[in-house]
């Protein structure tokens, strides 16, 4: 009997490692089935990333494509742009002349020869005769464009000239760097171009002359000049010189007597 209590404890410690095996080989399969349930989780959460991104990139590429159809498109107009200026410009061709103000001499200068660049068949002459001179050319039809320093009369409007501003300069008066003058009054100004005050000794200076000079009848800066001082017709001038240039020069030469004005 012993022995057969025996055995049965023995089949019953089979029995319970039998149940072991049993419960083990389930938890391996329990395993496996969550390891299967967590790959096809983890498969459908990509397959989802990839549903996303793919989206993402459709939009950025299309919107890729669209940008780059602008640029193409703009570069496009850019070239056609190019091209009309490049044929209007071979089309372009003949000559212009102009006349007018000597204090216009380095702008108009300047302005023809970039109009030339550009427009490498068209001629643009330059003369520089004065401003009452070049409008007088306009309206006879001498020249195409007539330079003034001042502004146009009533009269000369009325006879067909346009007035296009293409810049503003402004008018110093200047002395021989030996006056030891340094400031006139606007008052002052008028009085020595019409003769009222005539030696610099009048405004604080040494005794000596004045000696005024300045542009020719007809310049622009001198009617501008007498305009500004309410003195037009009323001036008195020792010398009347052609140009800007060469009254800045007979002011240099000249030691201590002479007064004068120029644009700047």
């Amino acid at each position: 009997m012993p022995n057969e209590k025996l055995v049965k404890i023995k089949r019953k410690r089979h029995s319970r490692s039998g149940e072991e095996i049993i419960i083990m080989k389930n938890l391996k399969k329990l395993t496996a089935l969550a390891g299967i349930c967590a790959v096809t989780v983890a498969s459908l959460a990509a397959c989802g990333q990839s549903g996303t991104t793919t989206e993402t990139k459709a939009d950025t590429n299309a919107a890729q494509t669209e940008a780059g159809s602008q640029a193409a498109e703009s570069t496009a107009d850019s070239a056609k742009d190019t091209q009309a200026a490049s044929e209007a410009s071979a089309d372009l061709s003949g000559s212009i002349t102009m006349a007018g103000s000597t204090s216009m001499e380095k702008l108009a200068n300047a302005v023809a020869e970039a109009f030339m660049e550009k427009y490498p068949n068209v001629t643009v002459n330059a003369e520089f005769t004065g401003s009452s001179a070049g409008i007088e050319s306009l309206l006879s039809g001498s020249v195409d464009i007539g330079n003034s320093s001042r502004a146009l009369e009533d009269s000369e409007k009325q006879n067909g000239a346009v007035e296009n501003i293409v810049a503003i300069d402004g008018i110093a008066v200047v002395v021989n760097p030996d006056t030891k003058v340094e400031n006139l009054t606007k008052e002052q100004l008028a009085q020595i171009y019409t003769g009222e005050i005539t030696d610099w000794a009048d405004v604080d200076g040494d005794s000596a002359p004045i000696v005024v000079i300045g542009r020719e009848a007809g310049s622009g800066t001198r009617g501008a000049f007498e305009e500004l001082l309410d003195v037009a017709d009323k001036c008195t001038y020792a010398s009347e010189l052609d140009s800007t240039g060469a009254v800045m020069a007979k002011v240099a030469s000249t030691p201590y007597l002479w007064m004068s004005w120029m644009t700047r």
